[in-house]
C-alpha cells in the first residue's frame, strides 16, 4: 500500500534517536481487514495506475518526467517523492551511486542533484531503464545517469564499485502479474528479492551506503533476515506515516570491510563486459513489450543507444 493520505513524517536522526544495529521492529500477522483493504487498493492501482497505455508526464520532487507504460509512477505514489526530498538532504558529491529499480528515474536524478559524479540507474524492465536516462537529459543530468537494463545488480561485476546505493523495492510479497505489477509485488515470499543485499554489499565500499525504504506493511521479519545475513548493520533513517502504514527509510552500512575498491572508469569497462556476456546468454524477456529493449553497453558511451538491437534481456 502506497497512497496518498494524510502523512506525518519522524526522523530519528535529526531528533539524536539512538541507531539500533538491526530494524527496529518486527513483522506482525495482517489482519484479516488489513490484507482486504491492500487487495483493494492494489486492484484499483493496477487497473487504474500502473497498467496506463500510454506515456504520461508528471512533476515530482522538482523533476518533469515521462512515465511510460508498465514504468511505476512517482507521482501517484508518493514513496518515490519521499525518498527524492531525502536524498537532497545528502552530500554526494564526488560519489559513484547506484539505483537498483529505479522505474522513471526519480532517485536517480535526485542523486544526481546532490552532486553524484557518476549514477547508474538499473531496472529490470527496459522500458523503466529507457526512461530513467531520458528523464535524465530533459531534466539537465545527462552526462551524470546511465541506464542499465537486469535483474538487481546481476550485470555488475561483484567488487566495491559503489559509494552509496539506493533501493525502493517492491514493498510487498505476491505473484507479479506483468512488468507493471513488479513495481508493487516482489514474487510470492519476495523471491524477486532474494540476493539483492548480498549483491549489493558485494559491490559497495568500505566506507559505504545502502538505503533502502520499505513500507511497514511489508515482510518485516524477511528484510531483518535478508540485511543481516548479507553482513550489514542497518539504522531508521526516516519514518513517514500515512494513517494505512508508515514508510521505512533505512541506512545500511557494511559490518565487515571489503577491499580493492573500484574507479568510476573500470566500473564503465566491467560493466560493458558483463553487458556483453549477457547479451550472449540470455533470452528474450517474454512479459517485456514488443517494441523496448534493455539497454546495451552503448548506455556507458556518450553515445546513448537505448535500442540497440544487441542489447541484453532482463531476466525476472
Amino acid at each position: 500500500m502506497d497512497q496518498v493520505l494524510g502523512q506525518a513524517s519522524h526522523n530519528p536522526v535529526a531528533a539524536g534517536g539512538a541507531a539500533p544495529s538491526a530494524l527496529d521492529r518486527r513483522g506482525r500477522p495482517q489482519s484479516a481487514f488489513r490484507k482486504a483493504l491492500r487487495s483493494t487498493l492494489h486492484y484499483l492501482s493496477y487497473h487504474f495506475v500502473l497498467k496506463h497505455d500510454d506515456t504520461q508526464r508528471a512533476k515530482a520532487a522538482g523533476f518533469m518526467l515521462e512515465v511510460p507504460p508498465t514504468v511505476f509512477h512517482p507521482r501517484y505514489f508518493i514513496s518515490s517523492e519521499t525518498f527524492a526530498h531525502f536524498i537532497d538532504g545528502l552530500d554526494l558529491r564526488g560519489k559513484v551511486v547506484a539505483d537498483i529499480g529505479t522505474g522513471s528515474g526519480i532517485l536517480a536524478l535526485a542523486a544526481a542533484r546532490a552532486g553524484a559524479d557518476f549514477v547508474l540507474a538499473l531496472d529490470i524492465n527496459p522500458a523503466a531503464a529507457d526512461a530513467a536516462v531520458q528523464n535524465a537529459e530533459a531534466n539537465g543530468y545527462g552526462p551524470n545517469v546511465k541506464g542499465l537494463c537486469c535483474n538487481l545488480m546481476d550485470a555488475i561485476p561483484a567488487r566495491p564499485i559503489f559509494d552509496v546505493i539506493f533501493s525502493s523495492p517492491p514493498k510487498h510479497a505476491g505473484k507479479t502479474r506483468d512488468l507493471a505489477d513488479a513495481g508493487w509485488h516482489s514474487g510470492p515470499d519476495n523471491l524477486n528479492l532474494r540476493g539483492l543485499f548480498r549483491q549489493a554489499r558485494a559491490r559497495l565500499k568500505p566506507d559505504g551506503r545502502m538505503y533502502l525504504m520499505i513500507s511497514s506493511d511489508s515482510d518485516l521479519d524477511f528484510f531483518d533476515r535478508e540485511i543481516a545475513e548479507a553482513g550489514f548493520k542497518a539504522r531508521l533513517a526516516l519514518e513517514k506515516s500515512i494513517y494505512i502504514e508508515s514508510f521505512l527509510l533505512y541506512e545500511l552500512t557494511p559490518q565487515e570491510a571489503a577491499t580493492n575498491a573500484v574507479s568510476p572508469d573500470e566500473l564503465q569497462a566491467d560493466t560493458v563486459r558483463a553487458d556483453e556476456v549477457q547479451a550472449e546468454k540470455a533470452e528474450p524477456e517474454k512479459t517485456q513489450p514488443a517494441d523496448a529493449a534493455p539497454l546495451s553497453s552503448g548506455a556507458f558511451s556518450s553515445e546513448l543507444n537505448t535500442r540497440s538491437p544487441e542489447a541484453s534481456p532482463s531476466n525476472q
